[in-house]
């Protein structure tokens, strides 16, 4: 069982480096499913586990915070733009004959 343990801490490691490559790319919508696969494979681990496995996945868990903070923030900064755009758009037909 140990070994299923780590080899499911491995996985989660693994897909977090592709989550942070996906975020820096901009590949947004990638990240947030690939993030709920992680998200997914976390809770199929049990609820206790040694020490080491315990650190490492409370490390996993504190980087997938900042992941989704990032996630969160490129999405209100999508968001904003988006409102910019549509406000320069509707002031441009008002002032058009």
């Amino acid at each position: 069982m140990e070994e299923a343990v780590n080899q499911t801490l491995q996985k989660l490691k693994a897909i977090q480096i592709e989550v942070n490559q996906l975020l820096r790319s901009g590949s947004y919508a990638e990240a947030i499913v690939e993030s709920e696969a992680m998200y997914r494979l976390a809770t199929s681990l049990p609820a206790h586990g040694n020490l080491a496995q315990s650190e490492n996945l409370a490390a996993l868990a504190k980087t997938h915070r900042e992941m989704s903070d990032q996630v969160t923030s490129a999405l209100q900064q999508f968001q904003t733009v988006g409102r910019k755009r549509q406000k320069a758009i509707s002031g441009y037909r008002r002032n058009v004959p």
